[in-house]
């Protein structure tokens, strides 16, 4: 594992260097703030991989306490934020991995809901706590999972969501013309949603290439890109329209240039049950 996390983080620095240098240069100071944020944070998470399985699950157990905090504390209050944030820890490593499949379909149904329901009905305490366990805790588990049967599905998840809303924030702020989800997410565009596309298959080929990440046939290279793109892009528009419900901007202001740790982490939350469910129903697809 250690050359592959090597290979990981260089060219994960690589990346986040050159953004920096080039929002420096622009003279685009909340973005090299943004930027700078990722590179400690690229750290936080190199150490994390490297002290794997450990590691992996200290940093899911830190992320679903403080982002199940950060979505309930608006209804439930501090005092039933912090209950829930004690439960939801409980259900991530109990009840959700005793019937994962169970679960995986619920999060499906779900997703569908949080696009169907008007924003009233995702403002109320209810619709909290269960947007909290479906989409936090879930994710989560998730994530719990994957560190497991294969390591490297870690890193290359991460790649996928990373490249993914890379390349759609910036091509999509020089190029993005057409908004696709203006009463939604009015800063997204087609022409950032496209980018995205190709940040996923950039991040398949640094997979292969550099981690030596291998599946079963070019089909199933095929619908692992198509999952991650659709759940990245997904991730930010399921957490876009609950903030809007809320009617706020930001989850909090932990990290500087993102907002809180949800804000940084939504697509992880959603793409990593997608890339479990893609597991679980498809294992023959995996070497």
């Amino acid at each position: 594992m250690a050359p592959q996390i090597l290979a990981f983080y260089l060219l994960c620095l690589s990346i986040a260097g050159l953004l920096t240098l080039y929002c420096f240069i622009k003279r685009n100071a909340g973005m090299v703030k943004r930027c700078i944020t990722i590179l400690v944070l690229l750290h936080i998470m190199v150490v994390i991989l490297w002290c794997s399985p450990w590691g992996a699950w200290l940093f899911t157990l830190l992320l679903c306490g403080v982002a199940s905090f950060e979505v309930s504390r608006h209804q439930l209050g501090r005092l039933g934020s912090w209950l829930l944030t004690f439960v939801a820890l409980i259900l991530a490593v109990t009840i959700f991995k005793l019937a994962i499949s169970i679960w995986l379909w619920g999060w499906l149904l779900g997703l569908v809901a949080v696009f169907i329901l008007p924003a009233h009905v995702l403002a109320s305490k209810t619709a909290s706590l269960v947007f909290t366990l479906m989409f936090v805790v879930l994710g989560c588990t998730a994530l719990l999972f994957l560190v497991q049967p294969v390591p490297v599905l870690w890193m290359l998840l991460i790649l996928i969501v990373q490249f993914n809303d890379t390349l759609a924030l910036f091509i999509g702020k020089a190029l993005g013309k057409h908004r696709l989800f203006p009463h939604l997410s009015p800063n997204k565009s087609v022409e950032g949603y496209v980018a995205g596309a190709l940040g996923v298959i950039l991040a398949l080929i640094a997979a292969y290439g550099l981690l030596g990440f291998e599946m079963a046939s070019p089909t199933a290279w095929g619908w692992l890109a198509l999952v991650g793109w659709v759940a990245a892009s997904l991730g930010d528009l399921v957490f876009s329209k609950y903030k809007r419900a809320q009617g706020i901007k930001d989850f909090s202001a932990m990290l500087p240039g993102h907002g809180g740790i949800v804000d940084r982490f939504d697509s992880l939350l959603v793409t990593a049950p997608a890339f479990l469910g893609f597991y679980i129903g498809f294992p023959y697809a995996f070497y």
